[in-house]
């Protein structure tokens, strides 16, 4: 019995572990607001392999936000 007690404890912390690491990288996915003026600034989406824009020109210092829309992660390096 403290067994089945035990591992029910540990199963019920695992998922909650997940569930917030989840959450966390759904959220992180989430599109950033529009700007002001309604575009979206300096933003790339990643989807079905394609970048949009394909070009964006940017100032030195500017921040640049992408979102992966794929189920494939990806990374980015300057």
């Amino acid at each position: 019995m403290y067994t089945s007690i035990a591992r029910n404890k540990t199963v019920r912390i695992l998922f909650a572990i997940s569930s917030l690491f989840l959450s966390n990288f759904t959220l992180g996915q989430a599109e950033k607001e529009p700007s002001a003026d309604g575009t979206k600034k300096n933003q790339i989406v990643i989807k079905d392999f394609h970048f949009s824009p394909e070009t964006l020109t940017v100032k030195s210092g500017e921040k640049v936000t992408w979102i992966n829309r794929d189920e494939e992660p990806h990374t980015v390096v300057r």
